[in-house]
């Protein structure tokens, strides 16, 4: 796992694969017993659309939130200020660009609702 920045917090009984980066620029919380797997990035930096001669703006920083019991597969990428709902399943492969309902599967890119859990 490799982290940039100061802003991570990890409840108990989290588990965290190989490969995996977290950007704790801004902050990012995970739940207790969270699985996440291997090659996971959750992203906290992006940029604003610039001007034609640079296209990559300002800097903007959003939290990220992981809440407890949440599953997320393997090579899942969260953008900048996503919620993923305790006990959601994010499938593998998936770009999470906005929140994830409470007990919820989402998978593709960009992620969406394949059917809500019990």
């Amino acid at each position: 796992m490799s982290v940039t920045g100061d802003g991570l917090s990890i409840g108990d009984d989290t588990f965290i694969n190989i490969d995996c980066l977290i950007e704790a620029e801004g902050a990012v919380e995970i739940g207790s017993g969270v699985s996440i797997a291997m090659g996971v990035k959750l992203l906290t930096v992006t940029h604003e659309i610039g001007t034609p001669t640079k296209r990559a703006g300002a800097m903007r920083v959003e939290a990220i939130r992981i809440a407890e019991g949440a599953w997320l597969g393997a090579g899942v990428v969260i953008l900048p200020g996503v919620s993923v709902g305790s006990g959601a399943v994010v499938g593998a492969g998936a770009v999470v660009t906005g929140d994830v309902e409470a007990n919820c599967l989402v998978a593709g890119v960009p992620a969406r609702v394949i059917r809500r859990l019990n």
